[in-house]
């Protein structure tokens, strides 16, 4: 991305590792902060695809207030923030490389390519951040005022210890292949779509590439298409990491518990309302940060 007219800093002489390393510190920063906003409605999401067909968000927001407090909201907010740290800005971060590295016969400008650098991208940062991603589900599954604490309130060290206690270490690992599918099903979805959405944004439209405003146009459409693409995944993984079983079970589950194909889907209002600010502020922010260091990622 070019720097913009006097927004960006003066583009500084260094080397190829410390543009990267700022890259990276960019890109989990600008996850960071929509992880951060959209915290409440993650936990509000992963209680919708645990609880009984026919609960809405809006009654298990209020049953969460009324019954264990606002601060129940924040249940598993520091896994979740370093989940976004790990593999938020890890897919983001190495989406850029892996478009840059395809083989001959793909191009990173095409939606085939950019689909596919975003597949790879997404899966390597989820098989790497998938412990967090299990803990931060945990804690958030868990109600704080249940009769008997089968899991330690609060500290995601000690939801950590007990899952390696009960399953050993393979089981931070319970739901990998689920999420691992389902970030790169995302990551593919919303870079993809946000990259071909401001392209056609700054065509019809004549903004720059770095307005602000066809970020904002883009990365709204790009909520939408992750969102539906990853909602099926999305139940399957929640599933399959609270009832701690196979992805096939979880999925049978998800079928007879939500009333057939539409179980997939269960959630989805919860899923865009967390998604699509989260990838709004995140796209708008690593663009904003990305022209105030002079990074352009596609040419390093």
């Amino acid at each position: 991305m070019a720097p913009g007219d006097g927004a960006a800093l003066v583009r500084r002489p260094c080397s190829a590792q410390l543009d990267a390393a700022l890259d990276l510190t960019a890109s989990s920063a600008a996850c960071a902060l929509g992880n951060g906003i959209v915290h409440p409605l993650e936990t509000i999401k992963v209680r919708e695809m645990t609880s009984p067909a026919g609960s809405s968000a809006a009654s298990i927001a209020l049953s969460i207030v009324r019954k264990e407090g606002t601060g129940a909201l924040y249940a598993g907010f520091n896994a979740g923030l370093a989940r976004a740290v790990v593999q938020g800005g890890g897919r983001l971060f190495l989406y850029e490389r892996c478009k840059r590295a395809l083989p001959a016969g793909y191009t990173k400008d095409s939606d085939l390519g950019r689909m596919a650098a975003g597949s790879a991208a997404g899966a390597g940062a989820a098989l790497v951040g998938s412990p967090i991603d299990t803990v931060r589900t945990v804690q958030q599954s868990v109600m704080r005022r249940a009769g008997t604490q089968p899991l330690p309130a609060g500290s995601a060290f000690g939801v950590a210890a007990q899952l390696v206690r009960d399953g050993g270490v393979r089981s931070l690992w319970t739901g990998a292949g689920a999420a691992v599918t389902r970030c790169a099903v995302l990551t593919a979805s919303q870079c993809a779509t946000y990259d071909r959405a401001k392209l056609l944004t700054v065509g019809f439209a004549g903004w720059a590439d770095t307005d602000v405003r066809a970020h904002l146009a883009a990365s709204m459409l790009s909520g939408v298409v992750s969102t539906t693409a990853t909602a099926p995944l999305d139940n399957i993984k929640t599933v399959q990491i609270v009832s701690k079983c196979g992805a096939l079970q979880a999925a049978r589950l998800v079928w007879s518990g939500g009333g057939g194909v539409k179980g997939f889907f269960r959630g989805w209002g919860s899923i865009y309302l967390r998604l699509a600010p989260h990838t709004v502020i995140m796209f708008c922010s690593l663009e904003w940060m990305r022209t105030r260091l002079g990074i352009r990622p596609g040419s390093q």
